[in-house]
């Protein structure tokens, strides 16, 4: 707040700008040639009159669009003698009503106190203070304490022994100063420092004191170094830095501890925590006049180099760690002419005042950027200064919302009826992907398909076009030939089975061997007014008069709306096929297909009027809005071998790349299932339906896939974003739950051998080779009774050494299951011989003495000791139930 005059050699400027502490609305301008002169302003808003009233000598300036300045004191106020001996000026922060004090360092040294305040203060020449140093010699530097008011720091260029800063007290001698308001004590003699810091002969270039500690300061001295002082012990620094960067030292005023200096064209950011080296470094091309750090922003630092026409403001980024970086920007402040000084506003928010070297101010507002980001709650926060915004936004449609609101309706957690995920989602297309899901899961769950692949959750492509490793796959199929019902002279309809073909329709519920079931079908559709779809599916089964009767149907359907008029006309129309096709019937279709707008209906029609054996047509042009289902079910009763496979591998290509629900009947639970959901996510980012089907519906291996893997953990992640930890809980015991549903726990307590360390009782589960060698000798074991010794030894054929004996009957331990178990990995727990309780191993944890089980039991059912002679352990009060039964027995 206190302003040093820079110094020529260092390419300073002959002007600077300080903007008053005591008052938000007054600046002070100063320009150090000669004469010197020192200006106070007053900014304000003057309408049209007052800036007619105002004279040549006390003309206003427009410092804005709203703002003008106005001067309303001067240096020739003051009357002082000499105005070229001012080297500098600092404001004095303590606010006293009625006066503007300001302290001025001449060149003789002295330090003089007065105000531009012609009626509160009137004493002789306005001088009101006045300190001398030792020795005459010039002051270029003022700095006051901006918490301990009446302390002024004061630097002197170096003389002989003299030290170069010196500590004044205002308040030192009271009845010299007892009134600072219409005192008329006169000057009264010269006061002594409080104290001088630096080494003698020293010269000082720059002070600055720490915004939150009244006694500590920093100083540039001499030619290499800058140093901590505190004013409570001038007899030594208490931080030392060597360095050239000993000018324009400036205190960050957002923290106490952080300052910048600089020398020529070098700028370099200090730590006071750590001052053995900078922690940033700049370069400008070329001298810095002056650096100032924004007091309403933080980490913003001002720079203003020689002969620019620019302020360049830095945002120091990332303090403190390696890849620290600063944003530069380029603040033209004057219409691109040259600037003179600067100065932060010290309220206004990253506001400038700027002077050119003829007296041209310019107040420029530093315009930030403005970041954004979206909340997990999906609202918009806007980032502006200090001030933060949040904007709702309308995103309905985004995917996030819609994810959210699916968890908060349990979307994912129904798992026994996995159909019921879609109800709860409003989407058709996702509604149809989980009834997609359910049949195949039901399916597998019923057994309704045949295990003819490694993969039992296989999809259409599998069956149809898939190959087999380590065989050549070929498609072989049955042709039929088959009469289309409801015709006259109709011709045979070429009609393709075999057991693929047969799983495949079985897959799309198209299981219609059993006249019965297509009924049952049929009728589900008609009741849900799908009459179109429903004499399509007759049409396909060759069932003419079936189609029509339908479609005539739905034309007197009011069930769900209207009867559309229109099917009546088609079918009218379609009773006028005839196997001979006559052309002019053909025409007459093929103009009515371009006019429908119902796939079904299209399709009817170019399956009547296609070539023989061209079945495909009605596939590649008309049912890309039919089901699914309807077109693989279509394509298996009628393409040839080579055509379907051809149309199968086609199709299945095109719903991977696409991300296509539909295209999970192709592809199946399998890895070409997780490539399908990955186009899915990338398609829609709907990392939520992936995940949960990846759970629900996925072989657990495949659960065990980086890329599913990652599904669950991103899906997880927005869950506690949203801190939906109920829904997170959940979910996450659905995924333990299918991620153990086929995994077998394994033996983790084994009784060791003290020898070899082998497991005494050997187990498939521990070493599958080992355990079948044993498994031939407990073979023999129950053949030969001398064989059967050895279960009273380590199994191991390196070891078989004898196992520990029973402290009670002195016999060696062994376990019946050992040559009982079967070991055989087909069996079952339950037809497994477990061992008889009575002959398990037992022992105490204290003194590690045991035998069998039902010996030790009978011990110690009167006994409280351990029955080995000389063993002092009381075994049985180590154990809590022990205890209790002792005291009751006692």
């Amino acid at each position: 707040m206190l302003r040093k005059v820079k110094k020529e050699k260092m390419n300073f400027s002959k002007c600077d700008l300080q903007w008053s502490p005591t008052a938000s609305d007054l600046f002070l301008t100063f320009n150090s040639s000669v004469p010197s002169d020192l200006t106070l302003f007053q900014v304000g808003e003057l309408d049209e009159g007052d800036l007619a009233s105002n004279t040549n000598d006390t003309k206003a300036q427009s410092i804005s669009s709203k703002l003008n300045a106005w001067p309303i004191g001067s240096l020739a106020d003051f009357k002082l003698p000499s105005k070229s001996d001012i080297k500098c000026y600092a404001c004095q922060p303590k606010n006293f009503p009625g006066a503007n004090l300001v302290t001025l360092g001449m060149s003789s040294g002295k330090v003089l106190l007065s105000s531009f305040d012609h009626e509160s203060l009137q004493v002789a020449d306005r001088v009101e203070r006045e300190f001398h140093p030792k020795h005459n010699r010039p002051c270029h530097i003022l700095e006051w304490n901006t918490l301990e008011t009446h302390r002024l720091l004061a630097g002197y260029d170096k003389y002989r022994g003299d030290q170069g800063v010196a500590l004044w007290d205002i308040n030192q001698e009271k009845d010299k100063l007892r009134k600072l308001s219409g005192m008329n004590d006169g000057l009264g003699g010269a006061a002594k420092p409080l104290a001088e810091f630096g080494s003698p002969g020293e010269n000082v270039h720059s002070i600055k004191w720490l915004n939150n500690q009244a006694t500590c300061f920093v100083a540039g001295i001499g030619t290499k170094h800058i140093r901590l002082y505190d004013i409570r012990d001038s007899s030594r620094s208490h931080g030392q830095v060597t360095t050239k960067l000993l000018y324009g030292i400036a205190i960050d005023p957002c923290t106490d501890y952080r300052f910048s200096s600089c020398v020529d064209s070098q700028m370099n950011i200090w730590d006071l925590r750590k001052l053995d080296r900078s922690i940033h470094n700049i370069t400008e091309p070329r001298s810095v006049v002056k650096v100032a750090w924004c007091p309403t922003r933080y980490n913003r630092l001002a720079c203003l180099i020689r002969d620019s026409s620019v302020v360049k403001i830095y945002s120091i980024e990332h303090l403190y760690k390696e890849d620290m970086e600063h944003n530069e920007m380029h603040l033209q402040t004057n219409g691109g002419n040259q600037v003179a000084s600067f100065a932060w506003h010290p309220t206004h928010e990253n506001c400038i005042l700027s002077i050119t070297p003829s007296g041209i101010l310019k107040e420029t507002v530093v315009a930030d950027l403005i970041p954004m980001t979206w909340s997990p709650q999906s609202s918009l926060l806007i980032g502006s200064g200090r001030y933060l915004q949040e904007m709702a936004a309308e995103c309905a449609d985004d995917i996030s919302t819609k994810i959210k609101a699916r968890a908060l309706r349990g979307y994912g957690l129904k798992k026994e009826q996995i159909w019921e995920n879609g109800e709860l989602v409003g989407d058709e297309t996702l509604r149809k992907f989980w009834l997609i899901l359910d049949h195949i899961k039901s399916l597998h769950k019923e057994k309704g398909l045949q295990k003819i692949r490694n993969n039992p959750f296989y999809g259409v492509k599998d069956l149809i076009a898939g190959e087999i490793p380590g065989t050549e796959f070929c498609l072989r199929s049955k042709q039929h030939g088959k009469n289309l019902e409801g015709t006259t002279n109709s011709s045979n309809i070429h009609i393709y089975t075999s057991q693929e073909r047969t799983i495949s329709m079985r897959l799309c519920n198209w299981d219609f061997q059993n006249p019965t079931a297509l009924e049952i079908y049929i009728t589900r559709l008609i009741e849900n007014g799908e009459f179109e779809r429903a004499a399509a599916i007759h049409m396909f089964n060759l069932n003419l008069r079936k189609a029509i009767e339908t479609l005539n149907l739905g034309s007197t359907s009011s069930r769900w709306k209207k009867g559309d008029v229109n099917l009546s006309a088609i079918a009218m129309a379609l009773s006028g096929y005839d196997s001979s096709r006559k052309n002019l019937w053909c025409e007459m279709c093929s103009l009515l297909c371009k006019q429908l707008q119902n796939p079904y209906l299209m399709a009817m029609f170019t399956f009547l009027t296609c070539d023989d054996g061209n079945y495909s047509v009605v596939l590649d042009e008309d049912a890309y809005k039919m089901s699914i289902q309807d077109r693989i079910a279509f394509a298996c009763i009628f393409l040839n071998d080579s055509q379907l496979s051809k149309y199968i591998k086609r199709w299945t290509e095109e719903a991977m790349n696409e991300g296509d629900l539909d295209g999970i009947l192709l592809t199946g639970l399998t890895e070409d299932g997780i490539k399908l959901l990955a186009s899915y996510i990338d398609k829609t980012a709907d990392v939520q339906t992936a995940s949960l089907v990846a759970v629900l519906a996925f072989p657990w291996q495949l659960t065990r896939d980086p890329i599913v893997q990652n599904w669950i953990d991103c899906y997880r992640n927005l869950l506690d974003t949203w801190r939906l930890w109920h829904e997170r809980a959940k979910f996450d015991s659905y995924v333990q739950q299918e991620s153990t549903r086929k995994k077998q726990e394994l033996q983790q307590i084994f009784v060791t051998c003290h020898f070899c360390q082998s497991p005494v009782s050997p187990s498939p589960y521990i070493h599958h080779v080992q355990a079948s060698r044993n498994a031939r000798v407990m073979e023999a074991a129950s053949k030969d009774s001398r064989v059967r010794m050895s279960t009273n030894t380590c199994h191991n054929n390196k070891c078989r050494k004898p196992l520990p004996r029973c402290c009670l009957c002195l016999m060696h331990m062994g376990t019946d299951s050992f040559y009982k178990e079967k070991f055989d990995t087909n069996t079952t727990k339950s037809e497994k011989k477990k061992t008889v309780s009575n002959n398990w191993f037992t022992w105490c944890q204290s003194c590690r003495h045991g035998g069998h089980s039902h010996h030790l039991k009978e011990w110690f059912s009167g006994h409280v000791e351990c029955p080995v002679t000389s063993c002092t352990c009381r075994c049985m009060l180590m154990d809590s139930v022990g205890s209790i039964s002792s005291v009751v027995t006692s």
